[in-house]
């Protein structure tokens, strides 16, 4: 069994978490912690309740797909999906949703390949990594048909026109956030966004995502909100390594949260690990983040932790300066070889600590 030490552009990887549970322990909620990607079987009983639906990203599938439709998804298996379906899919930890372009019977898999692409294909597909097809695309309130449709030349120059709107609005909007980012950054916004937000700030509650049991590394989580977040025991003698995260929800979205993972015994500096910190642009710097390490601080304190670790690049100023702020200092570290370390912390990283 080894453990590794890795330092990465945000503090959303814990070093030195033992390989099997690592892909449990990356904040984001990456593709492979979702429930349904980590299990196809339970994502297919969902479906056929009606309760598995997923937002388009992307253009790969425009103009029958386009950004921000809502997929509701039916569950099929592979006999029984046509050419022309949109097949939904996993591949490479990510779900994906393309059109099915031949079937091939004697070696029971499928072909698909996105709408865009003319020639080439997603390679062949099998029975075990199948979700089902999209039944039904909504967009504006309407539910429309998935099947690729025809369109006159006029029609397919206005969506050409649109696909290169929605593209360059894509573009400009990557080279735009350095810019909103670093106008963030400045005394004069954070004043300003301080007190803009704070009244709504203080309306909002927490919500709290723990796995279904306390101590285990499962990808399943249960949601806690209101009163019973106060409640909440992270059973800090239980030495098995676990994830949970810390949120403020608005309108059904998480506009920020900050994640925590536990590193077991046996790596360095085993304990609590502030695993990522993650907050919608529109609302960095308004007070959020702030409130939510107090909480999450909070819990770990009335739950018997004692120390709070981070994991930073040095070069990384902008989350250094805030979690310094916050009572983070830098930790000296003595990196000494270990019969369960295979790397050590690269050069210019650094270890932050609090006590609580």
């Amino acid at each position: 069994m080894s453990c590794f030490v890795v330092c990465t552009d945000q503090p959303g990887m814990v070093p030195c978490v033992r390989d099997e549970t690592r892909a449990m322990l990356n904040e984001e909620l990456t593709p492979l912690q979702s429930p349904v990607i980590q299990s196809l079987e339970l994502g297919k009983l969902l479906a056929e309740t009606g309760k598995i639906t997923f937002r388009a990203d992307g253009t790969c599938m425009y103009p029958t797909v386009r950004p921000g439709d809502i997929l509701h998804v039916e569950p099929k298996n592979i006999q029984e999906i046509k050419v022309g379906d949109i097949a939904v899919f996993r591949r490479a930890g990510k779900l994906f949703g393309h059109r099915v372009v031949e079937k091939k019977e004697e070696i029971t898999c499928i072909i698909t390949r996105p709408d865009r692409t003319k020639n080439g294909n997603d390679g062949p597909l099998y029975e075990e990594n199948l979700l089902g097809i999209v039944r039904s695309i909504q967009r504006n309130g309407k539910h429309l048909d998935t099947a690729r449709a025809a369109y006159s030349s006029f029609a397919k120059l206005y969506h050409s026109f649109a696909l290169l709107l929605i593209e360059k609005k894509q573009i400009a909007w990557q080279q735009l956030i350095p810019c909103i980012a670093s106008i963030q950054q400045t005394r004069l916004y954070r004043f300003i966004a301080h007190r803009v937000f704070a009244p709504a700030i203080k309306k909002l509650g927490f919500t709290v995502y723990l796995p279904l049991r306390i101590g285990t590394a499962s990808p399943f989580s249960r949601k806690i909100a209101g009163a019973d977040v106060d409640k909440i025991s992270l059973n800090p003698d239980d030495n098995k390594p676990f994830q949970w995260r810390i949120c403020f929800e608005i309108r059904r979205h998480i506009a920020a949260s900050i994640s925590f993972s536990r590193r077991p015994a046996g790596c360095p500096f085993d304990g609590w690990w502030v695993d990522g910190v993650h907050v919608r642009l529109r609302y960095r710097e308004s007070g959020m983040e702030e409130k939510l390490i107090g909480k999450a601080e909070e819990i770990l304190k009335n739950s018997g932790v004692s120390t709070l670790y981070l994991n930073l690049p040095r070069e990384s100023s902008r989350l250094h300066r805030w979690f310094h702020e916050q009572g983070f200092i830098e930790k000296d570290v003595f990196l000494a070889k270990n019969r369960d370390i295979d790397q050590i912390i690269p050069e210019g990283c650094i270890i932050l600590e609090k006590s609580l």
